[in-house]
């Protein structure tokens, strides 16, 4: 991985948290839309041809988004695990606290800097070394974890 690479992966932290709030929204609308037609449901009943009801359609195409849906939480809190993973094994903790405050907290440049105590200048070089040093250790956490399954 390069640094600009590890760079996006960062940002897609903060995206990967939206994400999973969009998604967690949208299953709990699903669920009451599927609360709803349950009622409806029960009173539908199918008829012997063994074909299944409009009600039943629906109901199994929710399962099965519901479904994917809860796939895809899982996929995006897997990503948000490995890029706090990754920070984590970072040696140097102002790089760690660089990357976290950016990425994870989602600050803006000069409110890292005030907290660091840091000029723009040196946080501009703090944050190329951080992104190199996270792309190594991406590849290193990815590579064990490859071994491992």
């Amino acid at each position: 991985m390069t640094p600009e690479e590890a760079k996006r992966l960062l940002y897609n932290y903060l995206d990967a948290c939206a994400r999973i709030n969009d998604k967690r929204e949208r299953l709990a609308r699903l669920r009451e839309l599927a609360t709803r037609s349950t009622s409806s449901m029960e009173a539908v009943r199918t008829s012997g041809s063994g074909s299944r009801s409009r009600v039943e359609d629906a109901m199994v195409s929710y399962i099965d988004l519901e479904e994917q849906i809860k796939d895809e939480i899982q996929r995006l809190k897997n990503e948000r695990y490995r890029i706090q993973e990754t920070i984590n094994n970072l040696e140097d903790e102002r790089e760690k606290r660089l990357l976290e405050l950016r990425y994870i907290d989602g600050w803006s440049w000069v409110r890292v800097c005030t907290r660091l105590e840091i000029s723009e200048t040196w946080s501009r070089m703090l944050h190329r070394s951080a992104c190199e040093h996270f792309a190594q250790a991406y590849d290193k956490l990815q590579n064990r974890s490859e071994y491992e399954g």
